[in-house]
């Protein structure tokens, strides 16, 4: 259990769809992005890096992580995304929910 959400073992309960992109195996506690162990990304990558990883299809080397930084930072300055995050954040008390809508 995660002292900021609540995330069912497993992902029971949780809604999911097919994807190319992961793999989920509940059971054993594995979850995968492209073949790489989300738990190691999550320790030793950055956001951007994983974000290249799920939309480019690999990991980029340090050239590429700049280039691809630099082409998202625009992404991350929306004016509207304040407004948007509080519209979603008032709509349910589900956390996975809101972070699925965003």
């Amino acid at each position: 259990m995660n002292d900021l959400i609540d995330v069912p073992r497993g992902l029971n309960g949780v809604v999911v769809a097919e994807t190319a992109i992961s793999d989920v195996d509940g059971e054993a506690g594995v979850y995968h992005y492209r073949g790489h162990s989300a738990t190691e990304l999550a320790r030793t990558r950055s956001f951007e890096d994983v974000w290249h990883l799920l939309v480019v299809g690999a990991l980029p080397d340090p050239d590429a992580a700049d280039v691809f930084a630099a082409r998202i930072a625009a992404t991350r300055t929306d004016p509207r995304m304040p407004d948007l995050l509080a519209a979603v954040a008032a709509r349910t008390d589900q956390p996975l929910a809101r972070l699925r809508a965003v």
